[in-house]
């Protein structure tokens, strides 16, 4: 991404609690680099006033937007425990123990629109985009896709992820490969077939390309990899971090 004819170093966001000023300003950097700037702060106190604004690093050195104000909630969010029911209706399959990766939680749904439950990974277009079969790459692979592959195609895996909307949460995304194994080792059996009703297979989709024309699947009995070209359908599980 640039501005202008420079190069973006770094991007993110800077915030700091009002309330207690000692704290200091925190920085948080924006690793996807494309689009707008939307990022997520975690660890914030109850009942406490913040400050946040935008930052853009180039060779030229760093711009910053407007500041904003706003005030958390007075209650804190309890502890989640592996097979509760997450805030956006999904069932919590993954606990960090803390928020230093930028969250603490994932929960996990099935993938529905009105007339379709198998989804593509891409019906008409076929390259490499550069995503990542790492755990903690499924929310930037979707958003490289749809920063590069504009599809609104009600059958693409992607599209129908970042217009699906439960519980007033529309922050869904494609689970990478390895973000699928932990979903089927943390649940069990019955939680899975209950959660993800409207299943065909136990083949599910991922955001992990292989190349241009392939995409990883995940068995939800075995864990196992397989792959199937990019075209073809199968079921689609959305993953939200919180």
């Amino acid at each position: 991404m640039q501005v202008g004819d420079q190069e973006i170093i770094d991007r993110g966001v800077i915030y700091s609690n009002l309330d207690n000023l000692i704290s200091g300003e925190k920085r948080v950097s924006d690793l996807r680099r494309i689009g707008k700037i939307q990022h997520k702060v975690f660890g914030l106190q109850p009942n406490a006033s913040y400050s946040i604004k935008a930052y853009v690093k180039t060779e030229s050195g760093e711009f910053l937007s407007d500041a904003f104000t706003f005030k958390t909630e007075a209650i804190p969010q309890e502890p989640f425990s592996l097979g509760d029911k997450g805030p956006g209706g999904g069932i919590v399959f993954f606990d960090g123990g803390d928020y230093s990766k930028g969250y603490r939680y994932m929960e996990a749904r099935s993938l529905e629109a009105a007339f379709y439950d198998n989804f593509v990974w891409s019906p008409l277009e076929f390259r490499l985009i550069g995503t990542s079969r790492n755990f903690g790459t499924g929310e930037t692979n979707t958003d490289i896709y749809l920063q590069k592959i504009l599809n609104t195609n009600p059958l693409n895996a992607f599209y129908s992820a970042s217009v699906f909307e439960e519980n007033g949460y529309r922050d869904w995304f494609i689970p990478s490969v390895e973000e699928l194994k932990v979903v089927f080792e943390n649940l069990s059996r019955e939680q899975i077939l209950q959660e993800f009703k409207r299943i065909n297979s136990d083949r599910f989709l991922s955001s992990s390309e292989v190349d241009r024309e392939r995409v990883y699947l995940v068995n939800a009995e075995n864990q196992a990899e397989s792959i199937s070209f990019k075209g073809i359908g199968h079921n689609v599980i959305v993953v939200r971090v919180f």
